[in-house]
């Protein structure tokens, strides 16, 4: 096809006319002449630099900067005209040709960029290209996509590696754009061929040599995320991929320094390890040193650098809790079904007392955060310009993991109000009356949140309005009357959430108490076949 590039040799080799041994990201031939291998040609380009210009279109593009390594030979006019096509800039660091990441080239903190060439699906010349041409364009119109979704910015660069990842990336693509169309995601007959064709492939990759790879493991926990939002039988505690996620994060072990794409391989998994420990019922993996310290570590990178000093602290009570929660409720369940014998009221006391110190710990830690997030514009405080919203303002946060982080904070605060405040009831406990004020005080600060979980729900149905159930006991009117809005809307996608609106109050009611212990962790699923 005229125009398009069929060869996925990079430019530096073809200019000198030799062959390319086309193992990415950096070629053998650049290796060794110590050259900057600009990657495949037809659809990643490597580029270094630290500033950002202005285009001709008033978009931000990378200007380069000196380096001390040799200079790359000049581009032909053709691949010059051709880097003005439409473009975003990903953050990656270097790697070498065995795929392990290289140190920044001048400092610590520096980083070097790729620029991603969207090349129209229709116009390129295999698979791999359509599939990285589809993510490309899929990041570029969706800020807040690229921003969650932290681990998708690797993917193009690794798309001609793994057929696995390929397909994985194929289904995520689907999922989404039928997300956006506004249609439903469990009856597209495109969702269900690329579902299928994914879950082949991960099948024959699981039998050969690539089984182990990081690209696997990748492809997994996009499939994973996928079939959250388009199988109507999918449910939080009983995923076969959980099985598998966890079996990766054994055989791999922790992430090696620079490896920002294993790290945040790990931090995407967090939440099927969870759930997998809640509904197993076993020690979860994250619970062992070494992973707690990798997973806070990248949950770390997600702060802003002047903010970093101020979330340390509050990341460590985070994964603390990430690791007690499951313990803490078996314990709150044990209370609630013995609740008249003297050795349960003694527990309840410690326990009580022990979150009553962690409040503190938390706030504490929470509120300096807060004031500098505030300070760097990380974070701002706007009116409600929605009419049905129930509360004069909300929480406005930049498309990106920040926000989860100190929303996931927020549901901390909230979760550990509620079980104090139930406690203090069953047995008579001093100030249960101010325990409610701090629990009603923490769920308004969550409220604040719902605009921003909206927006995610919107990018890939996340089940971000799903989170809002801790505080919905507390609603009240108007608030609820709100809460029961969004959680039908939710319902577009498999949330598995009544229609009705007096079953659905029901079930949320039952969800919150699981939450706290109150109730035992019940898998969802489809009803049993009589």
């Amino acid at each position: 096809m005229v125009g398009v590039v069929r060869s996925l040799a990079c430019q530096n080799c073809k200019n000198q006319r030799i062959k390319c041994d086309e193992n990415w990201p950096t070629c053998g031939k650049c290796l060794r002449r110590g050259f900057k291998c600009p990657g495949p040609s037809n659809l990643i380009r490597f580029v270094d630099g630290s500033t950002y210009l202005r285009n001709d279109k008033g978009s931000k593009a990378l200007a380069t900067t000196p380096k001390t390594q040799k200079e790359l030979p000049p581009a032909s006019s053709s691949n010059a005209a051709a880097s003005t096509a439409r473009t975003t800039i990903l953050e990656s660091r270097p790697i070498n040709d065995r795929g392990i990441y290289l140190p920044a080239s001048n400092t610590h903190s520096s980083y070097r960029k790729f620029r991603l060439l969207s090349v129209p699906a229709r116009l390129a010349s295999t698979p791999e290209d359509r599939v990285g041409s589809q993510l490309v364009s899929s990041l570029q119109g969706d800020e807040y996509l690229a921003g969650i979704f932290t681990l998708l910015q690797h993917m193009p660069a690794r798309v001609s590696h793994s057929p696995c990842l390929r397909d994985a990336i194929s289904l995520f693509c689907s999922t989404y754009e039928c997300l956006q169309r506004g249609g439903s995601t469990s009856m597209d007959v495109k969702i269900l061929r690329d579902y299928g064709k994914s879950l082949r492939t991960l099948r024959r990759t699981l039998e050969g040599k690539q089984a182990g790879d990081l690209e696997t493991f990748a492809a997994v926990a996009l499939i994973s995320r996928s079939e959250s939002v388009f199988n109507p039988t999918w449910n939080p505690f009983n995923r076969s991929h959980a099985e598998a996620i966890v079996a990766f994060v054994a055989q791999r072990g922790l992430p090696k320094a620079d490896y920002d794409f294993h790290s945040e391989i790990l931090f995407q998994a967090l939440e099927d390890l969870m759930f997998y420990s809640l509904g197993k019922g076993v020690a979860p993996i994250y619970d062992k040193s070494p992973y707690k310290e990798a997973i806070a570590e990248a949950m770390l990178r997600f702060f802003a650098p002047a903010l970093r000093p101020y979330a340390t602290p509050l990341i460590r009570i985070l994964m603390e809790y990430f690791t007690k929660a499951p313990r803490l409720l078996s314990k709150v369940q044990r209370i609630n079904r013995d609740s008249t014998s003297p050795l349960m009221r003694d527990l309840a006391i410690k326990i009580v007392n022990a979150l009553d110190v962690d409040t503190d710990r938390a706030r504490n830690a929470l509120d300096p955060l807060l004031k500098k997030a505030f300070e760097t514009g990380e974070i701002s405080e706007v009116e409600a310009t929605d009419p049905d919203f129930f509360l004069p303002t909300y929480y406005k946060l930049k498309p990106d993991r920040f926000g989860e982080c100190l929303n996931l904070i927020s549901v901390l605060l909230v979760g550990m109000a509620r079980i104090r405040y139930d406690l203090s009831v069953m047995y008579g406990l001093p100030f249960a009356s101010e325990i409610y004020a701090t629990y009603r005080k923490e769920c308004v600060e969550m409220w604040k949140f719902i605009p921003f979980r909206i927006q995610i729900f919107k990018t890939f149905g996340f089940r971000a309005v799903s989170m809002m159930t801790l505080p919905y006991e507390c609603t009240q009117g108007r608030e609820r009357e709100y809460m029961n809005d969004l959680f039908l809307k939710e319902n577009v996608h498999p949330s598995r959430l009544p229609t009705d609106r007096r079953e659905l109050e029901a079930a949320m009611l039952l969800r919150a108490k699981a939450m706290t212990g109150r109730l035992p962790f019940i898998p969802e699923g489809p009803a049993p076949q009589k």
